[in-house]
């Protein structure tokens, strides 16, 4: 799935929905392939107003809207997320309730359930101030290697997300073969 994604960005191709149930896997040749390609955008274009917004990333709820190639990166967290544990990781097809379901697994809360974020009085943007969780505790069950990947492909600022490329290289991927 990663080096498909890979492919798609080397031809200045977004793709803005990757979920399960578009990855074919043939477990005789150890082949994957990606069977819907449909949703894609060439980065200056935007995502459309298309499909579930499941596996779309923050910046598409809360801006700015510069869509680019992390926004593939969270939507291959998410899908690696649903296939692991069989269940969509953000399941709503509503913008508002996107966001706070994205915010409520990411960042830490007060005793209240409110998002935290710092104490400083920097001015400027509300998403520099967030607190966020060590993702560990979202998913008891997994390896370290596992929540590390998937904590860099589910960060909320898209310029701190994993690339593509160090996503392949990761150590999560050392015991498979190619």
């Amino acid at each position: 799935m990663l080096q498909a994604v890979k492919y798609f960005h080397e031809q200045g191709v977004i793709h803005q929905e990757l979920r399960p149930e578009y990855v074919l896997v043939d477990l005789d040749s150890n082949t994957v392939k990606l069977a819907y390609i449909g949703e894609t955008f060439r980065g200056d274009k935007g995502p459309y107003e298309l499909g579930s917004l499941s596996y779309k990333a923050p910046e598409y709820v809360f801006g700015p809207g510069n869509f680019s190639t992390p926004f593939t990166v969270w939507s291959v967290g998410c899908s690696f997320v649903e296939m692991i544990t069989g269940k969509p990781l953000f399941d709503c097809n509503d913008p508002l309730l996107l966001g706070g379901r994205i915010l409520r697994f990411l960042c830490q809360s007060n005793s209240e359930g409110q998002t935290k974020s710092s104490t400083s009085n920097k001015p400027g943007d509300w998403r520099a101030n967030l607190q966020f969780k060590n993702l560990t505790e979202e998913f008891p069950g997994l390896e370290p290697a596992e929540v590390d990947l998937l904590s860099k492909m589910l960060r909320f600022h898209p310029d701190e997300r994993i690339t593509i490329e160090d996503a392949l290289e990761h150590e999560y991927f050392n015991d498979f073969q190619a």
